[in-house]
């Protein structure tokens, strides 16, 4: 069996599907390697990462490129592009996969061979504003829930949003145009359950050693970002629908009746394609008296520390396809304050999390005054509790169910 998966999304920049593909790759591809049932396996990266040293950034690389099962396709077709849906298509051909696997749901839609799609979110599709572009991801999407012979899903509230769009069966196998799938989860960056403990108290609740190093590294990061006060926590990609206009306001709002006792930390980076959020992070930065602190593009040890520290993880979102920050905090013993909407609630602890209304800035304001109230004791237990329930979700399971349906293909021909 010659299969091909389409990873031309991954990029060297720490972002949702990057992180995936890097992550989940570390387990994906032993198993792939280990498995007769693959003669070749083919992976199609975006020329950009051509002449990038990768055994710097993917730990599975040198088992990639040392390895003759598997072949690197580079190709000049970039995602959600003209190229993609006509060039690609001629590419895909050419190189005579018996199985192709799209990581995104962008495919090219006259692609007609065998392929599995999977969808992570309908963010694209929910929060664009009209436009080209949108109204090309919706045929997408629409014609690839159609015509893959198996979809995997991130999480059921996905699949739930996808039978919506789509109006096609996923979840009763025994009723006509049921399509078969896959809910697959996502794990928890394995630094985040192997980086020592900058903080004691935290160290005691997940299990993972306490370091008087890490302790020290975090109080030099804490001062080079000039974070003098307790702070809670903020981790993303800096988009319209994260909602971070509404926690900044619920912030200043909470930190005005605590005599400006607290900091906020926004880590992540902005994104291009809303420079009206960062020009309002800005804004807001500059009248915050030094209570909003801006990290950005930190490296993922810098960010563990960041949570060894926080008082809180904050995350308002308003849209997401699973919420994989909000995991990476229980793993470190931070509690967590988040939206209600249902992925979040479906993949977290109700006795763990402080769930609020996204949507109403005093519900943000009073989960921050829940934080601030809360007992140590209650700390302690809520904390525990997120943790333990953050231990379920492994690349290596995501691997194995995804490695499964790709073998139950060669079974078929």
């Amino acid at each position: 069996m010659h299969l091909l998966i389409d990873i031309r999304f991954y990029r060297p920049e720490p972002f949702g599907l990057a992180i995936h593909i890097r992550d989940l790759f570390t387990e994906l591809t032993p198993l792939l390697a280990q498995n007769p049932i693959y003669q070749q396996v083919t992976l199609i990266l975006d020329q950009q990462n051509q002449n990038l040293d990768l055994h710097k950034h993917l730990s599975w690389w040198p088992t990639v490129t040392t390895n003759p099962k598997f072949k690197i396709y580079y190709s000049t077709c970039r995602y959600y592009s003209l190229a993609e849906q006509t060039k690609f298509v001629w590419e895909l051909y050419r190189l005579k996969p018996d199985l192709v696997c799209f990581f995104n749901f962008n495919y090219p839609i006259l692609y007609r061979k065998p392929f599995v799609y999977q969808v992570l979110d309908l963010t694209i599709v929910k929060t664009k504003p009209p436009s080209l572009k949108k109204w090309l991801a919706e045929l997408v999407l629409q014609t690839g829930l159609r015509q893959a012979k198996h979809i995997f899903f991130l999480g059921p509230q996905t699949k739930v949003e996808c039978e919506q769009f789509s109006r096609c069966n996923f979840s009763n196998p025994n009723q006509l145009g049921f399509k078969p799938n896959t809910c697959l989860y996502l794990g928890v960056n394995p630094l985040y359950l192997t980086q020592p403990s900058a903080n004691p108290k935290k160290s005691q609740i997940i299990g993972i050693n306490f370091s008087p190093t890490q302790q020290t590294k975090a109080e030099e990061l804490t001062t080079e970002l000039n974070i003098t006060k307790p702070y809670f926590l903020f981790v993303s990609v800096w988009r319209k629908y994260k909602n971070l206009e509404r926690l900044i306001q619920a912030f200043a709002d909470f930190n005005n009746q605590h005599n400006n006792q607290y900091q906020l930390v926004i880590a992540g980076k902005p994104d291009p394609e809303y420079p009206e959020i960062l020009e309002q992070i800005l804004i807001n930065e500059q009248h915050s008296l030094g209570n909003l602190i801006l990290a950005i593009e930190r490296p993922d040890s810098d960010l563990i520390l960041l949570q060894d520290q926080a008082l809180a993880y904050i995350f308002p979102s308003l849209s997401e396809g699973f919420g994989l920050t909000l995991l990476e905090a229980a793993s470190r013993g931070t509690l967590i304050a988040c939206s209600n909407i249902p992925i979040f609630r479906d993949i977290l602890p109700a006795s763990g999390v402080i769930f609020f209304d996204p949507y109403d800035t005093a519900a943000i304001t009073q989960a921050l005054h829940q934080i601030v109230s809360l007992e140590p004791e209650q700390v302690e237990q809520m904390t525990k509790t997120s943790f333990l329930n953050s231990q379920q979700y492994t690349w290596a399971k995501t691997a194995i169910e995804m490695e499964k349906v790709f073998a139950s293909f060669a079974k078929q021909a």
